[in-house]
């Protein structure tokens, strides 16, 4: 999945993405790579729109509503169960990932989709 993503030149990826009926997502974002097996976000504050895209529907764009801080807990790749309170851009590309694992696409939830970023 990560030579996936760094050939995609995306920031994000989930399994389902690449065929794979897992629970699993990855972030590289920032020079940390965070690999999410079994993920379940428990808290999730703030409300912000933002333009999202995504690897699945190449060359869209639409404002979607995110949290601005959420709570995650995981596995990492060997097991270990991982918490994090993460915020802002970050919140954004988990909740993204997230969505994927439950079969929901940015376009399901977007106000408008449309051709460009503007």
């Amino acid at each position: 999945m990560k030579d996936t993503l760094k050939s995609a030149g995306g920031v994000g990826l989930a399994a389902p993405q690449v065929g794979v009926l897992r629970r699993v997502f990855i972030v590289d974002y920032e020079d940390n790579l965070f690999e999410c097996v079994n993920p379940v976000i428990t808290e999730r504050k703030g409300s912000c729109e933002d333009t999202e895209g995504c690897l699945s529907v190449r060359g869209k764009y639409g404002t979607v509503a995110r949290p601005t801080k959420i709570t995650v807990k995981f596995q990492d790749r060997t097991g270990k169960p991982v918490t994090m309170k993460i915020q802002g851009y970050l919140a954004r590309i988990f909740c993204h990932e997230y969505d994927h694992l439950d079969g929901v696409l940015y376009v399901d939830i977007a106000k408008n989709v449309g051709e460009d970023r503007t």
